[in-house]
């Protein structure tokens, strides 16, 4: 291609934008839209991906242990369970504690610090994977020791159908 063609094109391709200006502005518009949406559809997948991930790492399961059980004991048997991510222990004197600051008046919770604190000690379980709750649950709350087994059976199980549905939406 020689050099006088090339400036042929140059020249009728700004003489045909000057000519239809209104017509080339509106296609760069929608060209510029079409890809603030895609980007807009993008960057929300991200974050709601992010959000989702987050929710379900966040999910904990509560064991409540009955009168005189050894934390000890309990310790011991979550450190040696495969479905077990991570877990803490949480005396039942800092539990009255956590529920004050929920309620935000320590007036209703007057006398109940020491030998009247009707709550028990419990831990706080993390498993390793959201779909692996149940069956955690089910497995610890055959341990000696355990009281009861609380993780919102009915949340989670909900929480997760939403979060599969989105993520195969996506």
């Amino acid at each position: 291609m020689n050099i006088n063609a090339f400036k042929y094109g140059l020249r009728q391709s700004f003489l045909s934008l000057r000519r239809n200006i209104w017509l080339a502005t509106v296609t760069a518009g929608i060209i510029a839209i079409s890809l603030a949406i895609l980007g807009g559809f993008l960057l929300m997948a991200v974050n709601v991906d992010q959000v989702l991930r987050n929710i379900e790492t966040n999910v904990e399961i509560g064991v409540f242990l009955e009168d005189g059980t050894s934390p000890g004991s309990i310790e011991t048997l979550l450190s040696n369970h495969d479905l077990v991510h991570s877990f803490v222990f949480v005396p039942k004197e800092e539990g009255l504690e956590d529920f004050g600051r929920t309620l935000g008046d320590r007036v209703l919770l007057a006398g109940l610090e020491g030998e009247n604190n009707p709550l028990p000690d419990l831990f706080r379980v993390k498993a390793r994977s959201a779909d692996d709750m149940a069956a955690l649950a089910a497995d610890i709350s055959l341990f000696p020791g355990v009281e009861m087994v609380d993780y919102g059976e009915e949340l989670v199980g909900q929480l997760l159908r939403v979060t599969n549905w989105l993520k195969n939406l996506l």
